[in-house]
């Protein structure tokens, strides 16, 4: 029992078959993609995504480029926000984030660019992770696209934010949105080891398949349905209606009789009563 609820180690197969399913599945959902409800809040789940994606990145080159003139050109590079504890100071940082591995621009340019671009590789192919495993990734490679930013068209990071109650690097937003991202990610691999799942992954093709497809199937099996149900209720009225009615028993020496009412709403004939008597002889009347 112990050995079932540990988690699966992916192998070098392991992870190419994902990346190779995600692939097909993501290109399938576009070429496939319909506006239903299946298709759109899978579409409303990368849109959210990508919004948080771009906001995150926007924002952090915004305040950059609002914080320089207002730190460095407005007032000489320092402004004290909270006296003893939070100062705004313009630093240009050659290394990584919190001004980790200074002159080291290159280097450390090509690691985030190599990190980014593996992040969003698993974020497309492995889509079915749970959102705090995704949220972070998000975060972090928008922060490191912030940073990259800088260290391509200036050479360095701006940062401004600094601690003055403790002896601590000056950083950036976008440092900000790495470490958080980092932290939670870290949060959510230790929940995953401790709790693992107790179902049991597919392959994304499939999930993918399966999630479009299977409210497709319901509303189809619906519309099937009650297209059955509307085609029985047209042949009979399409067809002649029968009606038997027993007369009533109990009178001594009354015939036994048995009337049939036959309509025809094409041909419009009036109804036929036949009365069949005991003797076994048909009497009919009709208008």
């Amino acid at each position: 029992m112990m050995q079932e609820n540990q988690p699966k180690k992916l192998t070098k197969k392991d992870i190419k078959e994902r990346v190779v399913g995600g692939w097909r599945a993501f290109a399938r959902f576009f070429k496939e993609f319909k506006w239903d409800k299946a298709h759109v809040s899978v579409l409303i789940k990368y849109a959210v995504e990508i919004l948080l994606f771009a906001f995150i990145i926007t924002f952090d080159l915004c305040m950059k480029d609002f914080l320089y003139e207002f730190v460095e050109v407005k007032n000489g590079g320092n402004i004290t926000v909270i006296d003893g504890f939070l100062d705004l100071t313009y630093s240009e940082n050659t290394g990584m984030g919190f001004g980790l591995g200074q002159d080291s621009t290159l280097g450390i340019t090509i690691m985030t660019a190599i990190l980014i671009v593996a992040i969003l590789g698993y974020l497309i192919f492995f889509k079915k992770e749970k959102a705090y495993i995704r949220i972070p990734l998000i975060m972090v490679a928008a922060g490191g696209i912030g940073n990259l930013v800088d260290r391509t068209q200036l050479g360095y990071v701006r940062d401004f934010f600094e601690f003055t109650f403790m002896d601590f690097a000056i950083f950036n937003i976008a440092d900000v949105f790495v470490t958080v991202g980092a932290i939670v990610l870290i949060l959510g691999l230790i929940i995953t080891l401790v709790f693992p799942s107790k179902d049991k992954r597919i392959p994304d093709d499939e999930e993918e398949s399966g999630d479009v497809q299977g409210e497709q199937g319901e509303t189809a099996r619906e519309e099937s349905m009650q297209a059955e149900t509307a085609s029985e209720e047209g042949a009979r009225e399409e067809s002649d209606v029968y009606v038997t009615r027993p007369a009533e028993e109990g009178t001594e020496g009354a015939e036994r009789a048995s009337f049939t009412v036959e309509v025809t709403r094409e041909d419009k004939k009036p109804f036929t009563i036949s009365e069949v008597k005991e003797d076994g002889t048909d009497e009919s009347e009709g208008e």
